[in-house]
Protein backbone atom coordinates (compact mmCIF):
# COMPACT_ATOMS: atom_id res chain seq x y z
CA UNK A 1 0.00 0.00 0.00
CA UNK A 2 1.28 3.18 -0.74
CA UNK A 3 2.20 6.13 1.78
CA UNK A 4 -0.29 8.73 0.35
CA UNK A 5 -2.95 5.94 0.48
CA UNK A 6 -2.05 5.11 4.45
CA UNK A 7 -2.24 8.54 5.26
CA UNK A 8 -5.60 9.04 3.84
CA UNK A 9 -7.18 6.02 6.07
CA UNK A 10 -5.70 7.83 9.16
CA UNK A 11 -8.27 8.86 11.59
CA UNK A 12 -8.32 11.72 13.71
CA UNK A 13 -7.30 11.74 17.26
CA UNK A 14 -8.41 14.39 19.57
CA UNK A 15 -6.20 13.89 23.28
CA UNK A 16 -8.81 13.86 26.16
CA UNK A 17 -7.84 14.65 29.19
CA UNK A 18 -10.06 12.59 32.17
CA UNK A 19 -8.03 13.73 35.60
CA UNK A 20 -9.31 12.07 39.00
CA UNK A 21 -10.08 14.20 41.75
CA UNK A 22 -10.27 12.32 45.31
CA UNK A 23 -10.27 15.41 47.22
CA UNK A 24 -12.79 15.27 50.09
CA UNK A 25 -14.43 18.68 49.37
CA UNK A 26 -15.52 19.59 45.66
CA UNK A 27 -13.76 21.00 43.75
CA UNK A 28 -14.59 24.95 43.26
CA UNK A 29 -11.45 25.94 40.79
CA UNK A 30 -12.45 26.69 37.08
CA UNK A 31 -12.62 23.65 34.74
CA UNK A 32 -11.45 25.63 32.02
CA UNK A 33 -7.10 25.50 30.86
CA UNK A 34 -7.32 29.47 30.16
CA UNK A 35 -8.52 29.49 33.47
CA UNK A 36 -5.81 27.41 35.44
CA UNK A 37 -2.81 28.84 33.25
CA UNK A 38 -1.36 32.57 33.87
CA UNK A 39 -0.82 33.60 30.09
CA UNK A 40 1.06 36.46 29.31
CA UNK A 41 -0.24 39.19 27.93
CA UNK A 42 -0.89 39.59 24.16
CA UNK A 43 -0.74 35.39 23.76
CA UNK A 44 -3.83 34.13 24.99
CA UNK A 45 -5.30 34.30 21.18
CA UNK A 46 -2.55 31.44 20.67
CA UNK A 47 -3.82 29.12 23.52
CA UNK A 48 -6.68 27.12 23.01
CA UNK A 49 -8.77 27.15 25.91
CA UNK A 50 -9.81 23.17 26.84
CA UNK A 51 -12.53 22.29 29.37
CA UNK A 52 -10.88 19.52 31.93
CA UNK A 53 -13.38 16.76 32.22
CA UNK A 54 -13.04 16.15 35.96
CA UNK A 55 -14.39 12.76 37.91
CA UNK A 56 -14.57 13.80 41.43
CA UNK A 57 -15.14 9.89 42.83
CA UNK A 58 -16.63 10.86 45.83
CA UNK A 59 -19.02 12.93 44.66
CA UNK A 60 -20.81 10.40 41.92
CA UNK A 61 -24.22 9.52 42.59
CA UNK A 62 -24.96 5.73 42.70
CA UNK A 63 -26.20 5.00 39.16
CA UNK A 64 -23.19 6.68 37.79
CA UNK A 65 -20.92 4.69 39.91
CA UNK A 66 -22.41 0.88 39.12
CA UNK A 67 -21.68 2.01 35.57
CA UNK A 68 -18.23 0.93 35.58
CA UNK A 69 -17.38 -2.44 35.19
CA UNK A 70 -13.61 -2.64 35.53
CA UNK A 71 -11.96 -2.42 38.88
CA UNK A 72 -12.10 1.19 38.81
CA UNK A 73 -15.42 0.55 39.82
CA UNK A 74 -14.01 -0.68 43.44
CA UNK A 75 -12.31 2.62 43.94
CA UNK A 76 -15.66 4.45 43.29
CA UNK A 77 -17.49 2.36 45.79
CA UNK A 78 -14.92 2.86 48.45
CA UNK A 79 -14.90 6.92 47.54
CA UNK A 80 -18.70 7.10 47.64
CA UNK A 81 -19.17 5.04 50.75
CA UNK A 82 -16.39 7.14 52.26
CA UNK A 83 -18.18 10.58 51.66
CA UNK A 84 -21.34 9.13 52.35
CA UNK A 85 -20.15 7.85 56.21
CA UNK A 86 -18.46 11.64 56.47
CA UNK A 87 -21.94 13.45 55.64
CA UNK A 88 -23.68 11.04 58.59
CA UNK A 89 -25.41 8.98 55.77
CA UNK A 90 -25.62 5.16 56.21
CA UNK A 91 -22.79 3.94 53.64
CA UNK A 92 -23.88 0.16 51.58
CA UNK A 93 -20.78 -1.84 51.23
CA UNK A 94 -20.79 -3.84 48.61
CA UNK A 95 -19.35 -7.74 49.39
CA UNK A 96 -17.25 -7.89 46.63
CA UNK A 97 -14.63 -10.08 47.74
CA UNK A 98 -16.91 -13.37 49.67
CA UNK A 99 -16.34 -16.91 48.66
Amino acid sequence: MSLSRRIRLLHPCVPITLPLYFGETRRKSSLNLKDQLKIPEGLEESIPDYKIHLSEFAFLPDEKGKMFHSDVRFVVEYFVANQKAKEGQNPQYNNHWSI
